[in-house]
């Protein structure tokens, strides 16, 4: 049965599968791109980590002169060995810079790549979701459309669909670099100490439950914000479709009323689940 406003929710309800499976299908149709991208991505991120291991190595082997290996020496990039002399530690820092300047510049370049692809893919997505939507509404009965508004058909293939190409390009890239940089850390941790990364690291499992149940939760609220942007734009077509009878009855008033009425109640659930999200991810303010 139709909602009372024409809406979407018995629809959204009784959908066969989890829907990301649905958009990772449609991203799945770009894997060569996303692929690339998704790979500089995580470059991008470990190429950020540099900066801080080569402070480390300056303040210890360069200031200090020590020799305990970093990983930087692990990986052969500087050499082993206590640094003696003011000419070996002139070197080594000229190395350091060196070092800098390459980190700078493969980030520099693969931020750009991964950016560009992970954006171009989120558009195309976007693009094929709109197609295969419009073709699916072409195909559905009359009745569809006599039960269901046209506002909440606009609000499906527009607010709905851009939603999905943001998530992508916001939020998928957002899950890239926290995975990279906590993955990259414990690299770092792990090769000064693996007690030490171990105990760092012990509340990783529990801030990603707490995550995944912070989402189930606000969940609703997002869906009930889309419900209103569905009854906000059915008002909105209604609404200049009869602007003839608005008009000749002088119902501009009583029109504007409604209108606004249902415009706060989208602000409101707005700022209410922006509050929410905003203090879950960001708690210092």
């Amino acid at each position: 049965m139709p909602d009372d406003h024409g809406g979407f929710e018995h629809i959204r309800d009784n959908v066969d599968g989890h829907p990301m499976v649905s958009l990772i299908r449609y991203a799945l149709r770009y894997w060569p791109r996303l692929l690339v991208g998704v790979t500089t991505a995580i470059i991008t991120r470990f190429a950020r980590l540099v900066p801080a291991l080569i402070i480390a190595a300056t303040i210890d082997r360069v200031v200090l002169g020590e020799g305990d290996p970093g990983l930087l020496t692990d990986v052969g990039l500087l050499p082993t060995g206590a640094i003696a002399g003011e000419a070996a530690r002139l070197a080594l820092l000229e190395r350091l810079v060196v070092i800098a300047a390459v980190a700078y510049l493969i980030r520099s370049v693969t931020r750009f790549v991964s950016r560009y692809l992970l954006q171009a893919t989120a558009q195309k997505v976007q693009r094929d979701l709109r197609n295969d939507a419009y073709d699916h509404l072409q195909q559905l009965s009359m009745t569809f459309f006599v039960n269901h508004q046209t506002g909440g058909m606009l609000s499906v293939l527009n607010s709905d669909i851009n939603r999905l190409e943001q998530f992508l390009n916001s939020e998928f890239r957002q899950l890239i670099r926290v995975v990279a940089t906590v993955s990259g850390i414990s690299i770092i941790l792990w090769s000064y100490s693996p007690k030490l990364a171990a105990i760092a690291l012990l509340p990783v499992p529990l801030i990603g439950l707490a995550s995944a149940g912070f989402l189930t939760w606000i969940e609703p609220r997002y869906q009930s914000i889309r419900e209103t942007v569905s009854r906000l734009n059915s008002r909105l077509e209604n609404n200049i479709a009869g602007v003839d009878i608005i008009k000749s009855f002088d119902r501009y008033e009583f029109e504007h009323d409604r209108v606004a009425t249902q415009s706060e109640q989208y602000h409101d659930e707005q700022i209410s689940a922006l509050r929410l999200r905003r203090g879950f991810l960001r708690p210092s303010g």
